[in-house]
């Protein structure tokens, strides 16, 4: 346990500890990122604790259902940042230790996987150091959902012993850590289902069969059979309480990425020999002119790649076993499933499964990669350490072996991949003090809604997730908020002022019965003159009709078709470009008696939309290339829905049928009331 235990300490000395300071004098990342996780991890806590009702409707983002739906959620990890509060560490100080404690189950995890893959106990807690202290994950301290990593060689070491030994164990072990890995990152949980898809083919491609299933000298037994169907069955029902609330947020906002949105975040061939500019012996590989992002250093290091060329030679003169060839291939069919050249990908197709269409810093898929070639490294290790006659040398080149692997991924820069956490809890102090004076001043009991100066109004993610983790400290929900998506509507982070407050207290009221920000607190340098006469931001709206009426009137005012959208209750419809409407596959909206809209607009591919009115089928339009109009004119309300029977992708003024997300372009739309509304 001693070589493990040395390698786990010099892991931590100079990666988080590195980061965090000698006095924990250091928050892991920088602010936005980093204090959104904070919120998020400290929401989980008081849920845990009985504070909070709801796990995913955290109380940002107000009055927005499922907001923890909009990005990744920490809950395979939760019990861990929950310990150490119960333990009585505060918030800033258990995020310290979680953040500390997912290298340790990294490097735990990864040995544990070794060790059962017959990996000689020195090379185990070598290549677990590697695979939890690596170059390209300590690049992503910035999004520490993406060092949930511990599940990947679980996941990994129980596919390849259940293929070699048709194990049920094993099995239900590799459904486990999918499941787990979901729950702690959706990036990585998404690929490494298509890692674990790709071994599947790679061992099918390199052996007779799999173990347990499709060959005839295995455990192909209905029993087997049976255990394997219930634990894909069981991990199934284990995810679908997350995974059903995520597509429903995703569907009902389309969350989804432009094909031209996702290309240029590709990686290339460079980007895998490009290391961090920090990177010891590789820094000087990253041109900061040519990086992209940080996300564009995928280098793994030098012996990774000596591994693989090792590996590739013993294979050809038949010295190593089929398990390397499967995992190999497998590494290389998931790099080239996501990589450029030129204007090319494969993923391309890969893209209009579900589970990918809102990726898109493809890079990282070098976090699942990492686990893969760090296998070949070892069985190469193995492979030339068994050729060594004597013990001293033998020791002597594991030592070196060891010494260059340090060297290979040490990072001189890891004490600026942080900010100051004294300085960062005096900021929230201070904005906490503001929304407590506000509160005290007006003696309201709703929901906050943090103003900043005009000067830092323009999306500034700093001073937004600060009124989150006030508002957190002070148990009330906030409209700021700071998250991997936004929904439908929400302008509030862009321009945290009152144009932007009071479109969302529109939009949302439109959709709701109940006054949903009666008793809304203003607070901030900003809302000093949001209460005086004139202003946007206040009165509040009193109820839909109320809503409604103002939607309409600053469409007639102005022509903003959101507004209008959201008057009449439209779904799969968007404003975008020169003030358009755009439809996308589907749609609907909602018209009164003595309204009338008329619509015009065209389709760069010619297509057919059905029309229903109030469920039943009423015709259909067809667009050609040139504008088609339509007006809709009830004599009582009535619901239209629209349903194209094709779209293309408009993105930047360029159009090409890759990937399905735009049927129609409103071009024109008028709307006229012949007669009052009526009201509640």
């Amino acid at each position: 346990m001693l070589v493990p235990a040395c390698f786990l300490a010099l892991g931590l000395w100079l990666a988080p500890l590195t980061i965090l300071g000698p006095a924990f004098e250091r928050m892991p990342g920088e602010a936005c990122d980093s204090g959104f996780s904070s919120v998020v991890l400290e929401h989980g806590f008081r849920w845990l604790s009985g504070h909070e009702a709801s796990y995913l409707d955290a109380p940002f983002l107000y009055p927005f259902k499922g907001s923890i739906t909009l990005s990744d959620n920490f809950l395979s990890t939760l019990p861990v940042y929950s310990f150490f509060r119960l333990a009585g560490a505060d918030r800033e100080t258990a995020y310290q230790l979680w953040f500390l404690s997912l290298f340790v189950l990294n490097f735990m995890c990864a040995r544990w996987a070794l060790a059962r893959l017959k990996q000689p106990p020195g090379l185990a807690a070598l290549g677990a150091y590697l695979f939890a202290f690596l170059s390209p994950v300590l690049e992503e301290v910035t999004h520490p959902a993406l060092l949930h990593l511990f599940p990947i060689p679980l996941a990994v070491c129980g596919f390849i012993l259940w293929a070699e030994t048709g194990s049920t164990k094993a099995f239900a072990g590799m459904c486990a850590a999918v499941v787990l890995q979901f729950y702690g990152a959706f990036y990585l949980g998404s690929f490494l289902v298509l890692a674990l898809f790709l071994l599947g083919v790679s061992w099918l491609a390199t052996h007779r069969g799999i173990a347990g299933f499709g060959r005839a000298d295995s455990c192909c037994k209905g029993s087997n059979l049976l255990a394997m169907g219930f634990w894909l069955g069981g991990s199934t029902l284990a995810l679908l309480p997350l995974v059903l609330p995520y597509l429903e947020t995703s569907q009902a906002n389309g969350l989804k990425r432009f094909w031209t949105d996702v290309a240029p975040q590709l990686p290339t061939l460079a980007d895998l020999f490009r290391a961090s500019p920090g990177n010891f012996l590789w820094g000087w590989t990253s041109d900061p002119s040519q990086v992209r992002s940080f996300n564009n250093v995928m280098h793994l290091g030098l012996l990774p790649w000596l591994g693989m060329a090792v590996c590739c030679a013993a294979l050809i003169r038949k010295r190593l076993d089929k398990r390397v060839a499967a995992v190999l291939l497998t590494a290389l069919l998931l790099a080239a499933l996501t990589l450029r050249v030129d204007d090319f990908s494969l993923f391309k197709y890969i893209q209009l499964l579900p589970a990918f269409q809102s990726m898109r810093a493809l890079t990282r898929v070098v976090l699942i990669e990492s686990f893969l070639v760090i296998l070949a490294l070892l069985w190469a290790a193995t492979y030339i350490l068994d050729r060594v006659r004597t013990d001293l040398l033998r020791n002597a080149a594991f030592g070196c072996l060891c010494l260059l692997a340090v060297l290979d991924q040490h990072n001189t820069l890891l004490a600026h991949y942080g900010y100051d956490k004294a300085e960062r809890q005096r900021e929230v102090a201070l904005v906490r003090g503001e929304m407590q004076a506000a509160i005290a001043r007006t003696g309201q009991g709703g929901a906050l809604a943090y103003l900043p100066s005009a000067q830092d109004a323009q999306a500034n993610c700093r001073i937004t997730v600060a009124a989150m983790l006030a508002a957190q400290d002070l148990e009330r929900p906030v409209v700021n908020a700071y998250s991997s998506w936004f929904p439908r509507g929400y302008g509030f982070y862009w321009d945290s002022g009152c144009t932007e407050l009071r479109r969302w207290m529109l939009y949302n009221h439109t959709a709701s019965d109940v006054s949903l920000f009666s008793g809304l607190v203003l607070a901030g340098p900003g809302s000093a003159d949001a209460s005086l006469p004139g202003s946007v931001c206040l009165p509040v709206p009193e109820n839909r009709e109320t809503a409604r009426s103002e939607l309409l009137a600053q469409f007639a005012r102005s022509g903003e078709k959101e507004a209008l959208a959201w008057a009449v209750g439209a779904t799969g419809f968007t404003q975008q470009g020169n003030n358009e409407l755009w439809m996308g596959r589907t749609g609907a909206l909602t018209l009164r008696a003595g309204e009338s809209l008329t619509l015009e607009g065209v389709s760069f591919v010619p297509l057919d939309v059905r029309i229903s009115v109030d469920g039943k089928s009423s015709g259909k339009m067809s667009f050609s290339g040139t504008p088609t109009r339509m007006t809709l004119a009830p004599s009582k309300n009535t619901r239209y829905e629209f349903v194209a029977d094709k779209s293309f992708t408009s993105y930047g003024g360029a159009f090409s049928p890759a990937f399905p997300e735009v049927s129609v372009i409103f071009t024109s739309v008028r709307f006229q009331q012949t007669q009052p509304p009526k009201s509640d």
